[in-house]
């Protein structure tokens, strides 16, 4: 796993529901990690510098951001077992990760911990003239 380890989910659900629903595949946390981490670039990569953030040998952590790929990683693991009935604590905490990923992509809220998206685009400068005619002269 690239941001999350597995005490995050321990953290939030217990390690049997975590295990029974990925067991049969043993990638499925690191892909539900990397699918839930492009949403999220996806969305805020227009504020902050979200290759710094999730670097695979260095990110930088964020408890808020952890929590929202928490929320949305074990949506998805245990939306994968289907006998597992889903709870309605896990629904809500999906549908507030949705909520918050909206205000930060919006810019309603903003992490201040976190890299901005670097400025280093440059930018030709604006050419401009009078182009006003005292006589009307075509």
């Amino acid at each position: 796993m690239i941001y999350l380890n597995k005490d995050n989910l321990k953290s939030h659900v217990f390690e049997r529901i975590i295990d029974e629903s990925s067991k049969d595949f043993e990638k499925a946390l690191d892909q539900c990690e990397a699918e839930n981490i492009a949403i999220i670039k996806t969305l805020l990569g227009s504020y902050y510098d979200v290759e710094a953030i999730f670097d695979e040998t260095n990110p930088i952590k964020n408890a808020y951001l952890e929590r929202i790929l928490t929320f949305l990683v074990l949506w998805d693991i245990q939306h994968r077992n289907a006998y597992r009935k889903l709870s309605n604590v896990s629904k809500e905490q999906k549908e507030w990760a949705d909520k918050e990923l909206d205000k930060l992509a919006s810019g309603r809220l903003s992490l201040d911990n976190l890299p901005p998206k670097s400025s280093t685009t440059d930018r030709s400068k604006i050419l401009y003239g009078n182009l006003s005619n005292p006589d009307f002269y075509i």
